[in-house]
């Protein structure tokens, strides 16, 4: 079932979309009370409001037509991710990704269950080990993102179902958009929670490589200081040593030398004088 957030998201929708065309209703119906009462044909009248009717289509075909790129970007997306000799560069996947991130913001409410798992599977490729579990464990893990979960549609969704419809019951008329459907939902099917579980197993794997090179740089670090430590010892063991041997073989240097008789040491002040 929906959560209560979306609930609130799809009712807001609808009330936005009334309102809207409340106004819309409302200022075709003033300008053309306003156009009667000046004087103006009837006909012209109502080629006005047809003029207008036309008008308002044509800016609300923008959600349509973006409905429309969801099915593009599984093309986009089913070509990277099939298995063949191609060697995607890093930044066309990342490309990828970001449109159908975009893609996500037209539903108001949940999108399709496909297109989670077409990003997280374009994620698992590029490396991007954590976002791929983070919209992998939605369709895997979630039931509300199942399809059966969807009984409130937004507008957006309803079309895109329309749309899925029309290419599953017509391969014909698209061939490329069907079999790239085809294709990624057999890959949802058989490989969600392989990938889900594979990237859960990188990510374990990663942090405890990172947890025991912390530990390694900082014992590297301490024996490091005990190394620096006893080296300044010793060397200043060696100094002082030296010093102490230095001074002892002056002095004994002193005391080997022959003394002089007062008879000497007396002549030898005379002398100086």
């Amino acid at each position: 079932m929906l959560n209560s957030e979306t609930l609130q998201k799809l009712e807001r929708k609808k009330i936005d979309n009334l309102k809207e065309k409340a106004q819309y209703g409302l200022t075709l119906g003033v300008v053309s009370a306003m156009l009667y009462v000046m004087g103006f044909p009837l006909f012209i009248i109502i080629f006005f409001g047809i003029f207008a009717f036309l008008l308002w289509k044509v800016f609300s075909l923008p959600a349509s037509r973006e409905v429309h790129e969801v099915f593009e970007f599984y093309l986009q997306a089913n070509e990277i991710l099939r298995d063949d000799e191609r060697r995607w560069f890093g930044f066309e996947i990342q490309e990828a990704i970001s449109k159908g991130e975009q893609i996500l913001k037209i539903f108001p409410g949940m999108a399709p269950p496909l297109l989670y798992f077409t990003i997280g599977a374009l994620y698992y490729k590029l490396g991007d080990y954590r976002l791929a579990e983070n919209y992998l464990s939605k369709i895997v893990e979630k039931s509300e993102f199942n399809e059966l979960a969807y009984t409130t549609p937004s507008d957006e969704m309803r079309k895109y179902a329309q749309i899925l419809r029309k290419v599953e019951a017509d391969p014909s008329e698209a061939p490329l958009t069907s079999a790239a459907v085809r294709a990624l939902e057999r890959a949802r099917r058989n490989k969600a929670k392989v990938l889900l579980e594979e990237s859960r197993k990188i990510l374990q794997e990663l942090d405890l490589a990172l947890q025991q090179n912390e530990v390694s740089d900082v014992r590297s670090s301490s024996d490091q200081d005990k190394i620096s430590t006893k080296e300044q010892k010793k060397t200043e063991e060696w100094i002082f040593s030296s010093q102490d041997s230095k001074k002892s073989q002056d002095y004994s240097t002193d005391l080997n030398q022959p003394r002089k008789s007062i008879s000497e040491v007396l002549h030898d002040i005379y002398d100086e004088k």
